[in-house]
């Protein structure tokens, strides 16, 4: 039998042809008529009277029987399920290895109970249809303690379609769905990972959030009761004629009138906010105030649902409950559009220092030999380039924990025979000033912010990682003491805004980059110059819109803005490095060759899509060059640390310093520097060595920073007939390679999930081009549909299984794209429960359409009878049909839409005509539109 245009119609493939379909029911079950525009590649006829009856008969019956695959559940009290799991008593239970489609709404409908066994390092996974922006959606985990009582474990409070928590133990759980605001049709899944997540980078779960002090590499919380947030244009316009005071005035007025406190950036376009009363009873009023309540399940659950008891802090209240109405309430104020004076709302973090400590002896050999040797620093400062050597008015701002002290029996031997006041306007320290301004983490001897930068320790929780920093970008050189740095005679602007413990809350990380940019800031003060180079060894949490605003804003002003991205050996963007207009810095390491080209990815080093550059990071605990030192990243540090001053560390931390003193350098070289021009010499690999993938790829970025190509390019930006060098030609910008990668780099279906996103996009360099020429899988069962997608290709694709096609267990397929410029396999993981059991869908409208006009011709509403719905349609005339079943959990009165259940004779992935009376069929979920030409009508 030839293909049908109903075939032809099922996935956006590559479309030729635009044809006008009419949709809808017969007269007899449905009013007007809906027209859409359906892509087809060709036009396709269809088998004339592939149903007849026999003898001669023009109408006969036809029985159609339908299955919900093993695997998938309903949720009970969807828009059309009558059925109820509202409170924890009435949890519904459901297998570990299902997908359950769902409905919440924040007016009728906002919770979802389930019940559990869960899996430790299993997966739970919320896809949420979010096609309104309002349409809000969290996830929440509670340990089952066996008398039908439950406690937190965790939640997934994200704005993005798609929320995930793991099992942290093998148990019985309570899952809670609840809607956040709008209402959603959801699916709610188990996998084996993370894999399908694409908008992982937005997530905020509460376990993440949480995250301990106690290590000073894995310091990232948030700030319970603290929020920061931006200003608006229209606040800006509004007082753009008032000043400082009466801004001020009016903000405090704003932010009392949300129950909140100004806290701190009073007058400023950065604010921090904070609570008035901090008893349960401030918690509550807060909450009220803002529309929220004071906590995540409905009146009748409060006693049988409780917090982690833990409270650190000791005012009795859980700090589970702290952390999560923190993060609540920034959403629902960030949400209300009504408060026009905002611009974006987000939560305080702490942030941690980025190093891996690890003492080492201290000399210039060694300096040269571990790690400097590595971007050709010696070749740059031997260039004969004026001021290849740095220039002293260029000014680089550290923002860490400040610089180790210049006067007293601590004093530095280096830094101090230069300077022995970081705070004034002269010497090789300049502009200092302490931005910490929380009394927890604090540990100077002056309570909140001061003038004086100074870190004192003590060593075992801040490791004089500011002084470590500082020294790799510009410490003290020709002095005839200890190490030198890369920008050698550039100046350094220490601004500590990492305390006691080596963390930093977000609100000071910014109120010093808006101080280094001569912005209005928290301190009241404006810098005699402007930072041209922020570098900050720092990192940790996710990703909030107020510091993305805010780091526009500095960049703006001209700064080049360096971040360490972050030793957690994972692809997950970490911030601040990953925020647009940021330079993300990856930790390279010696390889066996010991030569710039031999590098490798340090063990610890982040890597992913938001790398833009890596240098020598460090590992002390190797010397895979050979030359008898370690290859640790040697530099100054404070003498109660190491007597000597100077010490190895190890750490992306380590890295980005390299690179901001090698911009350092070009700025000394070509003043007038531009972060544009910054970027776009990395784009174009011109002040970097191409290691690793030809061209950018996510390990190393765009190459290992070169500073001897760097200060030449500078010389050509700045207009400077070049400075001849011999035997070394003058670097040109390099062909742009293309890279394909797709993201996921997995896919994960886990045992009820049909279809997932997945996105192939050009990770190489800017300017670079490619063409995805075919995608082929291993398997019939796998189809790769595209969704958004530019005219090369690349963009977002649909990938659909058709789960009748595979053998019960564990499958594991593979997809495979080839481009013009590389090809990349994406694994796949499907879990197919055992045969001969059937699901459930809940109701399903049973649909026999006409194959030439996709016509209702009949429709039947069933509820399942032992797993099965069967329906026969009576006086049935001979003709040409196809059989289709589906869901309408948000009573919008289709059906197939997406995250509902659909189907169709014989298959999804191979629809066909119905030539006998009596066909079976199989329904599943979908997350997207399964058809182009818009869902079909049931049978209300």
């Amino acid at each position: 039998m030839r293909t049908s245009k109903f075939l032809e119609t099922l996935f956006k493939i590559i479309s030729g042809t635009t044809l006008l379909f009419a949709l809808g029911c017969s007269d007899k079950t449905i009013g007007p008529t809906l027209e859409v525009e359906v892509e087809v590649p060709v036009e396709v006829e269809v088998d004339s009277s592939s149903l007849n009856f026999g003898n001669r008969e023009s109408f006969g019956k036809v029985r159609i029987n339908v299955r919900a695959a093993s695997g998938i559940d309903v949720d009970r009290d969807t828009l059309t399920e009558a059925g109820n799991n509202d409170g924890l008593e009435n949890a519904q239970p459901i297998a570990s290895d299902i997908a359950v489609s769902g409905y919440a709404d924040q007016q009728n409908d906002i919770i979802d109970w389930y019940s559990i066994e869960g899996r430790a390092g299993k997966v739970i996974r919320l896809d949420i249809d979010t096609e309104s922006g309002s349409n809000d959606l969290d996830l929440f985990l509670y340990k089952d303690l066996g008398d039908g009582s439950g406690e937190l474990v965790d939640s997934s409070l994200s704005v993005s379609n798609i929320e995930s928590l793991v099992f942290p133990e093998d148990g019985i759980y309570f899952i809670e769905v609840s809607a956040f605001s709008g209402a959603a049709p959801y699916i709610l899944s188990v996998a084996d990972s993370d894999g399908g997540a694409l908008a992982r980078s937005q997530g905020t779960r509460l376990s993440s959030l949480a995250g301990s002090c106690v290590s000073s590499n894995s310091c990232s919380k948030a700030r319970s009761g603290q929020w920061i947030m931006t200003t608006s244009k229209t606040f800006s316009d509004k007082m753009a004629n008032s000043s400082k005071n009466e801004k001020a005035a009016t903000q405090e007025e704003m932010i009392n009138a949300m129950g909140m406190t100004l806290d701190g950036g009073a007058g400023t376009s950065l604010l921090q906010t904070g609570m008035k009363d901090y008893s349960a009873q401030g918690w509550i009023d807060l909450a009220s105030s803002v529309g929220q309540t004071a906590v995540p399940w409905g009146e009748n659950d409060s006693s049988l649902l409780s917090f982690s008891s833990d409270d650190l802090n000791g005012d009795g209240i859980p700090d589970q409950q702290e952390l999560l109405l923190t993060v609540l309430i920034g959403k629902r104020i960030n949400s209300d559009k009504s408060i026009t004076s905002l611009k974006s709302v987000g939560i305080n973090y702490t942030r941690t220092l980025k190093t891996l400590p690890n003492d080492n002896s201290a000399l210039i050999e060694e300096q040269f030999a571990s790690h400097y040797s590595l971007i050709k620093l010696e070749e740059a400062w031997d260039s004969r380039i004026l001021n290849a050597k740095g220039l002293e008015d260029v000014l680089v701002a550290v923002l860490d924990t400040g610089i180790a002290p210049l006067t007293g029996p601590e004093a530095h031997p280096d830094w101090a025979d230069v300077d022995t006041d970081a705070s004034d306007s002269t010497g090789k320290l300049r502009y200092g000033f302490d931005f910490v301004s929380e009394t927890d983490i604090d540990g100077d001897d002056v309570p909140g912010i001061d003038s004086d930068p100074t870190d004192i320790g003590p060593p075992e929780n801040t490791s004089f990682h500011g002084t470590h920093v500082a020294g790799t970008v510009a410490a003290p050189t020709d002095n005839g003491i200890g190490v030198a740095g890369v920008g050698r005679s550039v100046s350094i602007m220490p601004l500590r805004v990492l305390g006691d413990c080596g963390c930093g809350s977000t609100f000071d990380i910014l109120q010093g980059n808006l101080y280094a940019a001569q912005l209005p800031n928290s301190s009241d003060r404006i810098p005699g110059q402007r930072a041209d180079i922020i570098n900050m060894s720092l990192g940790g949490g996710g990703f909030s819109q107020v510091a993305q605003d805010v780091y526009n804003d500095v960049r703006a002003q001209g700064v080049i803005i360096i971040a360490a991205a972050g030793n957690e050996s994972t692809d997950e963007p970490s911030y601040p490095a990953s925020y647009q207009g940021i330079v993300s810095v990856s930790a390279a390491a010696h390889g066996e060759g010991g030569t710039p080209s031999d590098v490798i990815l340090a063990q610890y080093s982040n890597f992913g899509a938001t790398v833009d550059v890596s240098a020598p990071g460090g590992q002390s605990f190797a010397d895979s060059n050979g030359d008898g030192f370690g290859d640790g990243v040697l530099s100054t540090v404070g003498l109660s640390l190491n007597s000597s001053g100077y010490a190895s560390f190890n750490g992306t931390s380590m890295a980005a310093p390299h690179v901001a003193g090698v911009a350092a350098l070009m700025k000394s070289v070509h003043q007038n520097l531009t972060p544009d021009q910054f970027d776009e010499a990395l784009t174009n690999r011109t002040i970097v060595l191409d290691v690793g993938s030809s061209g950018r790829d996510d390990s190393f970025g765009t190459g290992l920073i070169d500073a001897f190509n760097a200060v030449r390019i500078a010389e050509q930006l700045a207009g400077i007939s070049p400075t001849p060098q011999p035997d070394s030609p003058a670097p040109e910008p390099a062909e742009p390679v293309a890279n394909a990668t797709a993201n996921p780099s997995s896919l994960d279906f886990g045992s009820g999930l049909l279809s997932l996103n997945m996105e192939i996009r050009n990770s190489g360099d800017k300017g670079s081009s490619l063409n995805v020429s075919n995608i082929t899988t291993n398997s019939a069962a796998l189809i790769v549909a595209s969704s958004e997608i530019d005219s090369n290709g690349l963009g977002t694709y649909a990938v659909t299984i058709d789960r009748e096609q595979l053998a019960d267990g564990s499958n594991q397929l593979e997809i495979n794209i080839n481009t013009s410029a590389n090809s990349v396999n994406v694994p796949v993981n499907i879990f197919m429960p055992a045969s001969g059991t059937s699901g459930n869908a809940g109701q399903l409208h049973i649909v026999l359409l006409d194959a030439s006009s996709l016509r209702q011709q009949d429709c039947a509403l069933l509820s399942a009878e032992e797993g099965l719905y069967s329906v026969e349609f009576e006086d049935v005339k001979t003709g040409d049909y196809f059989a289709l079943a589906g869901s309408d959990s948000d009573g919008d009165g289709l059906i197939c839409g997406p995250f509902e259940a659909c189907g169709a004779y014989e298959s999804l992935g191979n629809i066909s005509q119905i030539t006998e009376e009596e066909v079976d069929l199989t329904v599943t979920y979908s997350l997207f539109d399964l058809f182009p030409s818009g869902q079909f009508r049931g049978c209300n």
